[in-house]
């Protein structure tokens, strides 16, 4: 048995650590010259999105032994609508971490871990590689190849466009703007980097790349930003679901494998737990579909709350931020364990509100 990784990303090296515990040989195939995306930036995971698990970091450590780090925890959270304001705070409502070529970015940490082989600047054709090895497991990051077999659909199909910026930032605070002036049905968001650098993205629906300049314009003049910009990047950000997860000895995982969650876009927890069972799967030759349902309904449960999210135009986002500064709800929100992502989403589900 040996097995074949496409993408030295945060779900491909999570399968070759799990991998390394089994004693199963492997060899991870990463296009680039390096592991994690070319600018360095800092993503989030948010405590609410992940329930009923509520530390990620203890989690993985506790059940799988694997040891990571966050840069930080965030501690504070503020979302901000057109004309409204809602402010949460917590001693832990989530984690921030750097992503990239940073030397204690998440990538980089577990690169540091595994033990295998590693090839850089190897682009590789999954239908190649199934005749010479046991099993291949899709960890590139994008539904591309999952499209190229005729079972990824599409739900979000936007663009990113990001800077790092210097100013004045709390290193424990996450901001979040929805306004449909300049996002659309997506979002822009800030997280920092430490007190005077920070990321700041901005996610657009439905747009072509030579359109993101008006938004980001929009953006920043309507909201007028004190930033200076040190960089500026784009990606095409494409969500969407696969109807099977395993074609014969192929595995899709992480954003691959369509485990990204449609209503913030965000893709660390699915990463590595389908990179982790999809080891899993390998080593006991059982279903990666089953052992992934509980993921895919959680994306599922996810997508029917962007879907609900979609329909509504600046009033109404101005209520929704209204709504969660309300002191009760903002407390079941943030301060319980209640799962509000499932809960909404039933709501929507039941009113009409999905896709």
């Amino acid at each position: 048995m040996k097995v074949a990784i496409i993408g030295a990303g945060v779900a491909g090296l999570a399968t070759a650590y799990q991998l390394d515990k089994y004693k199963i040989p492997y060899v991870v195939f990463e296009r680039r010259y390096q592991s994690g995306d070319p600018t360095p930036h800092v993503a989030a995971n948010l405590e609410i999105i992940n329930r009923p698990i509520k530390d990620i970091v203890s989690y993985f450590q506790a059940k799988h032994g694997l040891p990571l780090v966050p840069h930080r925890k965030i501690t504070k959270i503020l979302m901000l609508s057109p004309k409204n304001k809602a402010v949460v705070h917590g001693n832990y409502l989530g984690y921030f971490w750097l992503r990239g070529h940073l030397k204690n970015s998440l990538e980089n940490q577990m690169l540091s871990q595994i033990k295998g082989e590693v090839r850089f600047k190897s682009p590789v054709d999954p239908e190649d590689l199934k005749h010479q090895f046991s099993h291949v497991v899709v960890a590139s990051g994008t539904p591309q190849i999952a499209r190229s077999y005729g079972i990824f659909h599409k739900l979000f199909d936007g663009w990113v466009i990001g800077s790092n910026v210097s100013g004045n930032f709390d290193p424990e605070e996450l901001i979040m703007w929805i306004d449909t002036d300049y996002a659309k049905n997506g979002y822009a968001y800030l997280t920092p980097f430490n007190s005077k650098n920070a990321s700041l993205c901005l996610v657009v629906k439905d747009i072509s790349e030579n359109q993101l300049d008006f938004y980001w314009k929009v953006l920043w003049q309507k909201e007028k930003l004190p930033y200076k910009i040190i960089e500026t990047f784009t990606v095409n950000h494409i969500v969407g679901y696969l109807t099977t997860n395993q074609l014969g000895n192929i595995y899709f995982t992480g954003g691959a494998g369509g485990l990204i969650e449609p209503f913030l876009g965000f893709g660390i927890f699915y990463a590595i737990i389908s990179g982790l069972l999809a080891a899993k799967a390998i080593k006991e030759n059982i279903s990666f579909n089953e052992l992934l349902e509980p993921i895919r309904q959680a994306v599922r449960q996810s997508d029917t709350l962007r879907a609900g999210i979609n329909k509504l135009n600046n009033d109404m986002l101005d209520y929704v931020v209204q709504l969660i500064a309300f002191g009760p709800v903002n407390f079941l929100f943030y301060h319980t364990p209640v799962d509000v992502v499932k809960i909404l989403s039933k709501i929507l589900k039941k009113a009409g509100l999905t896709r």
